[in-house]
């Protein structure tokens, strides 16, 4: 199944990881300065885990 990601706010962005971590085929989609800046810089999603 492919999975589309419409938006790469702090939303979009999770349910993005979480699809991919569960192995799933998924494309996170974003527009604007938003979009040329992950093209330029990459995007990296950074979790933070209780103990």
């Amino acid at each position: 199944m492919r999975i589309l990601v419409y938006g790469a706010g702090v939303l979009g962005c999770n349910l993005a990881r979480d699809f991919f971590k569960a192995g799933k085929d998924v494309t996170l989609l974003a527009r604007g300065k938003w979009a040329e800046t992950i093209k330029t810089n990459g995007l990296c999603i950074k979790t933070m885990c209780s103990q």
